[in-house]
């Protein structure tokens, strides 16, 4: 399967596949248009895939000390709630002993929702 997504520059879209590659859309009929590839996938996706508004939402990376990274994506103002959902997020892989291998969750808030 291929997700093709075409969208307005000033929108972020996000999804659990990675990012292919990112196309500007040089025609003039199609002004602030970009076009995002995921990677191809042989098996039917169970895709979640979210659109915000740049300015709106940023990433901030998780930590990279642990087996656990966790990734927001969300507004400048989450840092403290970031760290909070790091911190239950690791208390749980601990709590259930899932810590043998390594963990990459991505967390998306939506403001003012």
């Amino acid at each position: 399967y291929n997700i093709i997504i075409e969208h307005h520059q000033y929108y972020k879209v996000l999804s659990n596949m990675p990012i292919q590659k990112i196309v500007i859309m040089k025609n003039v009929m199609k002004k602030n248009v970009m076009i995002t590839y995921f990677h191809f996938t042989f098996v039917r996706p169970k895709y979640f895939v979210f659109l915000a508004n740049q300015t709106d939402i940023f990433f901030m990376p998780g930590s990279n000390h642990s087996k656990v990274r966790v990734d927001m994506w969300c507004g400048m103002h989450c840092a403290f709630a970031h760290q909070i959902v790091q911190n239950i997020t690791l208390y749980l892989f601990v709590k259930w002993k899932r810590l043998n291998e390594t963990w990459q969750i991505n967390h998306v808030a939506i403001p003012d929702f």
